[in-house]
Formats: C-alpha cells, sequence, structure tokens
C-alpha cells in the first residue's frame, strides 16, 4: 500500500512555473485556496518509446473506481530535473563505481542541461550524502572519485542515522555478524533521498537506484521508502546489479524482489539483474525522463480521512504501457 499526503504543497507547486504549456494551469488565484489538488505523472510507452504529442483525452483516470476529471494537464519537457543517483557499496558491491564511473558521468553530461541538478548518495551500513544538488559534472565526477577511492565512508550521514532498531534488522545482523545497521541500509538511503531532499524540490525529479536489492539493516522498511517516495511524487529507477551474496541465504534473496515494487509502486521502471554494460540501460533512463505527462485532478471523494486512495490511470491508445503512482492517502483536516 501506498501513501501520499496531499497538502496545500500540491497545489502551490503548479503556481511556480510559467513555462507550462497552456493546457497546464488557468487562474492561479483559483489553485492557490485549492489544497485537494492530486498530481499524478505519467509515462506511456510503446514497445518502449515514449509517446509524445499527446492531449487529455488520451487518458482516463479513476480514484477509487469513480471517474474523476483531468483539471489540467501538460508535459514536464522544459521544467528543471532533479536526479537523485544512488549506488551501493556495500561488500556485495564492491567495484561498482569503479566499473561503471565513465558511464554514470557520461549519463549525468548528457542527462542535466543548464537548469538541470543532481546529487550523489551512497548506502551501506549508512545512507550517506556524497554530492549535495549540483549541476557541476566536474563536483559529481569528484564524488564518484571519492566513492570509488573511499566507499563514501567519510560523507556525512543523510537524514537519521541507521541505529538497527527494526526487529527484522536485528535479525539479520546476528546472522550476519554485521554492524549495528548490517551491510546495505537500502531502504533507509531511499527514505532520507526522498523524504529529506526530493520532496521540497518542483519540476521533474527522479531516483536512480545502483544496488543488488538486498537491504540487511534499515530501521526503515520497503514501506517507508515507497511511502517517501510517493509523497515526494518521485519515480524510482532500479537497476539491479549481481552480488556476491552467498546462496542459500533466503531471507535476505527473497528481498531482491523489493526493487521491482519500488519501481513499479512509484511509477519508475525496475531492470532485471546486470552483469555488464549498462550504457543502454541510462540511455534508455534519459529518454523516459524527458517524456512525462502530468494530470492534475480535484477528487470527487472531499472527505479529509486519511484514508487510502487507489489512483489508476488508463489510456485509449492500445499496444502501450502506461506508468503511474498508484494512490495516495488524503490529508486528515
Amino acid at each position: 500500500m501506498l501513501f501520499l499526503r496531499v497538502t496545500a504543497v500540491a497545489a502551490i507547486s503548479l503556481i511556480v512555473f510559467p513555462t507550462a504549456p497552456a493546457q497546464g494551469p488557468g487562474n492561479s488565484d483559483s489553485l492557490r485556496v485549492n489544497v485537494d489538488l492530486v498530481r499524478v505523472p505519467v509515462s506511456l510507452t510503446e514497445r518502449g518509446i515514449p509517446v509524445k504529442g499527446l492531449t487529455k483525452d488520451a487518458f482516463q483516470l479513476r480514484e477509487d473506481s469513480t471517474p474523476q476529471v483531468i483539471q489540467y494537464f501538460w508535459q514536464e519537457l522544459d521544467l528543471p530535473l532533479s536526479i537523485g543517483l544512488i549506488i551501493d557499496v556495500s561488500g556485495s558491491q564492491a567495484g561498482l563505481v569503479g566499473k561503471h564511473k565513465q558511464t554514470v558521468t557520461t549519463f549525468l553530461e548528457q542527462v542535466l542541461g543548464p537548469k538541470d541538478r543532481a546529487m550523489l548518495i551512497t548506502v551501506s551500513s549508512q545512507a550517506r550524502l556524497v554530492t549535495d544538488f549540483t549541476n557541476s559534472i566536474d563536483e559529481l565526477a569528484q564524488g564518484l572519485d571519492r566513492i570509488k577511492t573511499l566507499g563514501g565512508k567519510s560523507d556525512p550521514i543523510i537524514g537519521e542515522p541507521c541505529r538497527g532498531t527494526h526487529h527484522r534488522t536485528r535479525l539479520l545482523r546476528r546472522r550476519l555478524k554485521a554492524s549495528p545497521c548490517g551491510g546495505t541500509a537500502l531502504w533507509q538511503g531511499v527514505y532520507s533521498a526522498t523524504h529529506f531532499k526530493m520532496k521540497n524540490i518542483e519540476g521533474r525529479k527522479a531516483l536512480i537506484i545502483l544496488s543488488d536489492g538486498i537491504d540487511t539493516g534499515s530501521d526503515r522498511t520497503l514501506e517507508d521508502a515507497i511511502e517517501a517516495a510517493e509523497s515526494a511524487e518521485t519515480p524510482v529507477y532500479t537497476i539491479k546489479y549481481a552480488s556476491l551474496v552467498a546462496l542459500g541465504f533466503l531471507p535476505v534473496v527473497a528481498l531482491k524482489q523489493g526493487m521491482n515494487k519500488l519501481s513499479g509502486e512509484t511509477g519508475g521502471i525496475a531492470y532485471g539483474l546486470m552483469h555488464g554494460d549498462i550504457r543502454k540501460i541510462f540511455d534508455n533512463i534519459e529518454r523516459d525522463l524527458r517524456n512525462v505527462y502530468v494530470l492534475c485532478y480535484i477528487s470527487t471523494n472531499t472527505a479529509h480521512d486519511g484514508t487510502f486512495r487507489k489512483i489508476e490511470v488508463t489510456t485509449s491508445m492500445n499496444g502501450t504501457e502506461i506508468r503511474a503512482r498508484k494512490g495516495y492517502v488524503a490529508a486528515r483536516n
């Protein structure tokens, strides 16, 4: 189950983008007082290729099976882009940064325009902020070099430190004989990146994770990570890379499906187990980020009762794949 708390931020975010197309927000005065506006970023592809040039008539939107009227619609092509890159530097992912540093740097060079920004975060026993949001490719490259040589251990912890308080964490720590938060606090990193960094950012945004998908020590759960990403309206793209975790450790292996769920629930894409070149994946992500539609509606359910509302977006176009977040929790009065 996903959770998104709709607040005044949802309405305010529509006011600060004068570059939005004519089909987007109209009278800003009406938007300032409307705190019930639900914003749904949507990606539509055909055989993996983004479908461009659509109008709102191509989409249908339901909340809890009830049809909703799409009030505002635009494509976030020209809005600033913010990317958070989370890199697993735990023992199972040793050598990942060194092997793919140039690929990641090239991706950032291609995707970041003059007004775009990116940040680098590592996850091992803690989630650490290596490079805060910047437009400088040089700063990001230096951050990647620091990860390669020091593993990010000298960088500050982002958000709340992981203390190993979750019951699952204690179990895994005993089995792994690891530090208080195990070897990989992955969900802690996703939660911290979205809750403390992405949530208050306007415009296009996305989180990209390079990991084997095995969390061995977070205080935060997968559900916490999904809730934070949904609240931040941030799709999560996950790239699962081959790990060296010993076979037969079934409780850990089972957690690999978490990255699939994380991407699926937030409107991103989960890429399967990779062993070699990931340049094509980064090319696909770049193309996807440049073609996001935004549907906005005012729910016919006017209750502010803290209940979960399921969102379903469909299209009249056959042979296409549509991705959007799955729902939200209505704010309480």
